[in-house]
């Protein structure tokens, strides 16, 4: 069936990395997903709807980190160039980027090491790299949350984790829970559905951990 759906959906995820505060091994998530819609308006909505859900959770120190991926197309041309960066400054990366570049460069962006995070200020930027029509794409996005006034942060670093992210893709985060800041994510993913053996349609939606919101209600009503 290709036709477009909307479904929201929760149940528990298991995650592999060593538990932490915020960062529990058993988790439970809430998510949307927006299946079979490539309008950039349904990127806006999926993101309103987010805005919304925590707004009236009465969430405080609330931002939205945006950020493009452009095409595939895109991405290749890019990563072509940020592999020979990080080449040229291999020895001073931290031990996790360098084991990267040739695994999954632009996860590298995604660093939390403090100075590889400094040095990545002179890297290449994706957005030099977008091609026209996904720069127009990306504008309209920009422009459709501003006429809503939801208000948000161009992030060039962001890339999420996951590869088969394109285009839109936007992190909600939070000043109230220390390094777990991340309460919602997500963005596009034109093509995952063929990927998993599905129709090549496109999609967009987003997740965000329970027991992490929970925990910042739980500091809210302290």
């Amino acid at each position: 069936n290709q036709s477009p759906g909307k479904f929201w959906y929760s149940g528990p995820m298991f995650r592999y990395e060593r538990p932490q505060a915020g960062r529990q091994r058993q988790f439970h998530q809430i998510g949307l997903e927006f299946i079979g819609f490539d309008d950039p308006r349904s990127d806006v909505e999926a993101i309103t709807i987010a805005w919304d859900l925590l707004n009236e959770l009465n969430v405080k120190g609330l931002t939205i980190e945006l950020n493009s991926l452009g095409s595939m197309e895109d991405r290749l041309s890019y990563r072509e160039s940020l592999i020979s960066w990080l080449k040229d400054n291999f020895d001073k990366l931290d031990q996790d980027s360098q084991d990267r570049i040739d695994k999954n460069p632009l996860r590298v962006l995604d660093s939390k090491n403090p100075s590889t995070k400094e040095l990545l200020k002179n890297a290449p930027r994706l957005a030099d790299y977008l091609s026209d029509e996904s720069q127009k794409r990306f504008n309209k996005v920009q422009s459709g949350l501003n006429h809503l006034e939801i208000p948000f942060n161009l992030n060039p670093l962001l890339v999420r984790g996951l590869d088969y992210y394109c285009h839109t893709v936007f992190e909600f985060k939070t000043d109230a829970l220390g390094s777990q800041d991340t309460l919602i994510g997500g963005g596009r993913y034109d093509g995952l559905v063929k990927i998993l053996g599905g129709p090549d349609i496109p999609g967009v939606g987003w997740a965000g951990g329970i027991e992490r919101i929970s925990m910042l209600m739980n500091n809210l009503i302290e």
